[in-house]
Parts: structure tokens; C-alpha cells; sequence
């Protein structure tokens, strides 16, 4: 299953899009880069995806858990929280965790999801 994948500025790392785009995964990913969307608020990034129906990867999760409770009619956010120490997710870490969810037919859209919950 392909997703349709939008990085939040928190989320964007240019190694996690190659891996996003690349097999095994093949997800369509759009990055504020290439949206023209840098230094813009959350609800800005938040419409975005919205708006072209991509699910919203972050690794700022409280500022989007509220988003997604005051509009949950949204494709999906992926959360990761971080905890700042050495076993924060990679980018691997993520994109592993992605293809997990998929694998076990989660619930995505209109749903918050923690990313790092699907991490093994």
C-alpha cells in the first residue's frame, strides 16, 4: 500500500524522504521544501496536507494532537515524540514503523497515530 505523505518541518529530513520514496516503501512524499511552506505556522502546514489529502508526518505532536481535536475530518497524522537520548527514531526507524502500521491495517485517516508505538 502507497501512501500519500506530507513532512512537517520537524518531520523533514532528507534522509527519511529518500527512504519514504525509495522500494521497498514507494510513498509519495511532499516536504515544506518543495512546497514552499519553510518557517510557516503549524495550521498552515496542517491545511497543506489537508487540503491535498496527504497524511501529516510531525515530530511535534502536541501542537498537532490539538489540531487534529479541533478538526478531525483529516487524512492521518503520524506522530513521533522524541525524548531527546540516543534511541530516538531514525529515519529507518520511521519509515519501518510506517510499513508497520500498513502491515497491520491500522487505522489511519482521521486518526492521530504515535509512531513510535509501531517501532519494532
Amino acid at each position: 500500500m502507497t501512501l500519500r505523505l506530507y513532512l512537517d518541518e520537524c518531520a523533514y529530513n532528507r534522509r527519511l524522504v529518500k527512504l519514504l520514496r525509495s522500494a521497498p516503501y514507494d510513498h509519495h512524499v511532499e516536504t515544506p521544501e518543495e512546497s514552499q511552506l519553510f518557517g510557516r505556522t503549524d495550521e498552515e502546514h496542517f491545511g497543506y496536507a489537508v487540503g491535498r489529502g496527504l497524511i501529516l508526518v510531525t515530530k511535534d505532536p502536541e501542537d498537532f494532537a490539538a489540531l487534529h481535536h479541533r478538526h478531525p475530518d483529516h487524512p492521518g497524522i503520524l506522530a513521533i515524540y522524541q525524548n531527546n537520548l540516543q534511541s530516538e527514531m531514525t529515519a529507518r526507524d520511521i519509515a519501518r514503523a510506517i510499513q508497520n502500521l500498513i502491515d497491520a491495517n491500522a487505522p489511519i485517516e482521521g486518526v492521530f497515530q504515535a509512531l513510535n508505538n509501531w517501532n519494532w
